[in-house]
């Protein structure tokens, strides 16, 4: 079938137009994060988009990101037309990296991962059983993990483990999203909220029944009819508690 000039550009209009729908969608699936300094351990690819370039660097940087397996984060440089995809699981309000010989520093960077609603910041009030001296507890609330380094929270090896975040608030939550990593797990888990940091003389609002899989997320939907301050997260079983990251969600 031959195309008139006519046919021809209404053709391409419509490729366009459909471009630019897909980039539009693929933007909406990230939200920018207040960091952009980034280390190279993460980084699955640094491209400059050719064929979509209509869609302008973002759109085209989300819509890559979005067609890459395993990227969950990316990052745009205008100076060079170039966005690196990144595996990192990075919340919203994580600060981003100190810059030293084996960082870039970004014009700015998008997640699909952080969730604008979450209520724990980079700096609440964070405590627990114990902590494994490889695996920092200020990794917990930063919101930054890939396979090297091991950006993760993780107690000892042990029974009756568990982390508590101070949520500085009185609050009723409706869900609590984490974010494991290649090493870590959580394992037949409960989620307690409590007005005191007591979590005893809490509620329990939430259960994770078995395990949760590696490197991935996994949401706990929770009782919104209880309110509390103190969010808990306890394994009584002999083993290793620990995340990448968590985020919790209001009920609004």
């Amino acid at each position: 079938m031959k195309l008139n000039i006519y046919s021809s550009r209404i053709f391409l209009l419509h490729l366009i137009l459909l471009g630019c729908t897909a980039g539009s969608q693929a933007t909406t699936l990230f939200s920018k994060v207040r960091g952009n300094v980034v280390e190279y351990q993460c980084r699955l690819a640094t491209r400059v988009p050719a064929s979509t370039t209509f869609l302008g660097l973002h759109g085209a940087c989300s819509l890559m990101c979005q067609k890459t397996e395993d990227c969950r984060f990316f990052c745009t440089l205008a100076s060079t037309g170039a966005c690196a995809l990144f595996k990192a699981f990075v919340a919203v309000r994580w600060q981003g990296h100190p810059t030293s010989g084996t960082s870039t520093t970004y014009d700015a960077c998008y997640t699909s991962w952080g969730d604008p609603r979450d209520i724990v910041k980079t700096n609440s009030p964070f405590t627990f059983s114990s902590n494994s001296l490889a695996f920092p507890q200020r990794y917990a609330t930063d919101g930054y993990a890939c396979l090297v380094p091991y950006s993760i929270f993780a107690t000892n090896l042990e029974t009756n483990s568990y982390s508590q975040i101070d949520l500085e608030q009185i609050s009723r939550v409706q869900a609590v999203i984490v974010a494991t990593s290649e090493i870590t797990y959580i394992k037949d888990m409960d989620v307690l909220l409590s007005n005191t940091s007591d979590f005893t003389l809490g509620q329990k609002i939430g259960r994770v029944n078995g395990y949760t899989p590696y490197w991935s997320t996994y949401t706990i939907n929770t009782n919104t009819s209880v309110a509390g301050r103190y969010i808990t997260f306890y394994t009584a079983q002999y083993s290793i508690h620990g995340y990448a990251d968590i985020q919790v969600i209001p009920l609004l």
